[in-house]
C-alpha cells in the first residue's frame, strides 16, 4: 500500500528516504519494513557517526532517530544537524523514562518523538506527516529561489517601487514620494508585475514577503 505523501510527490521530484539510526539491528529491521510498506525508501545505520558522515541536504525525507545510542547520543546527532543545517525532519525514538527529554528537544526543532517500540500505525502515520512537511519545505525553498531569480533581473528603479506598490500605494502616492511622473510610476509598474509574473498587488506582496523570508514589508512613509 502507498502512502499519503508518497502519492503526492510532484512529477520529478526524488523519492523521499527514511534515514533510521538505531543501536538495535532488530529495531532498526522493524522500522525499515514499515518504511518499504510504505514505497518509500530506507537507509539505516547502526551509530550517528555513521549518518552524519553521509547525510546532506539534498535527499528529501525525514531521520527516525534513537535517542539512547551507541557513541555519540542521539541528542548530539541532532545537535551537529542544527550545526551544519541539515533540517530534514526528526522523529526521535526514546524509551519511557526519556520522555522529558524528548519534550525538551521538540522545543529546539525536532519533528515528533515516539515511545520504543512504536506502533506500527503511529509509526506510518508520523512518517507520513514528516515527509509532507519536508516536501513543502523544499517547495517553499525552491518557490523563494524562483522568486529571488526574478527579483535580481529588476532594474532599480523597478526595485525602488516594489514594496509601495506591494503595499497597494497608489502610482499618485508613489510618484509624489519618489519625484517621478504618475505615467513614470505606471510603466515601471507594469514591467515589475510582469517580470514576477504577478497580477496583483497582494500577489506581488507575497511574492516578495517569500523571497526575504521574512514577515512583512515596509509599508510605511506612504501616507
Amino acid at each position: 500500500m502507498k502512502s499519503e505523501a508518497a502519492e503526492h510527490v510532484a512529477e520529478g521530484d526524488p523519492v523521499a528516504t527514511i534515514f533510521v539510526v538505531d543501536g538495535d539491528p532488530n529495531a532498526r529491521e522493524a522500522v525499515a519494513r514499515i518504511v518499504h510498506t510504505m514505497n518509500f525508501r530506507c537507509r539505516t545505520y547502526a551509530s550517528g557517526t555513521e549518518l552524519l558522515d553521509e547525510l546532506d541536504d539534498e535527499c528529501p525525507g525525514c531521520l527516525v532517530l534513537d535517542m539512547q545510542l551507541p557513541g555519540i547520543s542521539g541528542m548530539e546527532v541532532f545537535k551537529q544537524l542544527i550545526a551544519r543545517d541539515l533540517l530534514l525532519p526528526v522523529i526521535f525514538l526514546t524509551q519511557l523514562g526519556g520522555i522529558s527529554m524528548a519534550v525538551h528537544i521538540l522545543r529546539q526543532g525536532a519533528f515528533h518523538y515516539l515511545l520504543k517500540p512504536p506502533r506500527a500505525d503511529e509509526l506510518w502515520d508520523t512518517l507520513n506527516e514528516a515527509v509532507a512537511f519536508d516536501q513543502n519545505r523544499r517547495q517553499r525553498l525552491r518557490r523563494r529561489r524562483e522568486i529571488r531569480a526574478k527579483i535580481s533581473t529588476l532594474t532599480s528603479a523597478e526595485q525602488a517601487i516594489l514594496a509601495p506598490v506591494a503595499c497597494g500605494r497608489s502610482a499618485r502616492e508613489i510618484a509624489h514620494r519618489l519625484h517621478l511622473t504618475v505615467r513614470a510610476v505606471e510603466l515601471r509598474r507594469s514591467k515589475l508585475m510582469r517580470k514576477l509574473d504577478v497580477t496583483t498587488p497582494w500577489e506581488l506582496y507575497c511574492a516578495a514577503v517569500e523571497a526575504g523570508g521574512h514577515g512583512e514589508l515596509p509599508c510605511d512613509g506612504y501616507d
